[in-house]
């Protein structure tokens, strides 16, 4: 038998701790336990708690809105994430599908995907993404990953990243 364990801890510099893993029932209701909120077709929401997470759910920002104590903690004008080719032109990730992948009392997982597409409508990566929410936290892991749709071409065995088909 084996256990995977994910788990925040606060350890100042130089110390140890030891932590000890015991076997209980766990409460089916947690005080912060994460909710989504259906906002509308174009967005919505997960509140952990401690703070409320709004998601475009077409266009990867990665959020429209990040809501602590009730202030704004984000520009919604400076957050977005954008992909620039050799020539410097600008591609945005567009999302095909998002998704609660996994929904927990302590942590929930959305993950979106799509590809990279410039205003013109050009693409030229796809894109997988997930976001990990954590209840009672104001804290968001998320896990990026950029897929070139392409097969580069390495002639000879050599990988050289400049390649046919390369994006960089």
């Amino acid at each position: 038998k084996w256990v995977l364990l994910n788990f925040f801890a606060d350890c100042p510099p130089g110390t140890t701790i030891q932590y000890t893993l015991k076997i209980q029932d766990f409460p089916t209701q947690y005080n912060n336990e994460i909710k989504f909120i259906e906002k509308n077709d174009l967005f919505f929401s997960i509140n952990t708690g401690r703070a409320v997470f709004t998601l475009d759910k077409k266009r990867f920002l990665p959020f429209a809105s990040v809501t602590i104590d009730g202030e704004e903690w984000i520009d919604p004008q400076k957050s977005c994430v954008v992909l620039n080719d050799e020539s410097q032109n600008e591609f945005f990730p567009v999302i095909n599908k998002i998704e609660i992948e996994t929904r927990g009392i302590l942590a929930s997982t959305v993950r979106a995907e799509g590809r990279f597409e410039s205003k013109s409508g050009k693409s030229i990566a796809d894109f997988f993404s997930r976001l990990s929410f954590y209840a009672g936290k104001s804290r968001v892991k998320i896990d990026f990953t950029i897929r070139n749709p392409e097969a580069a071409e390495h002639p000879g065995g050599l990988w050289d990243l400049w390649g046919k088909g390369s994006i960089y």
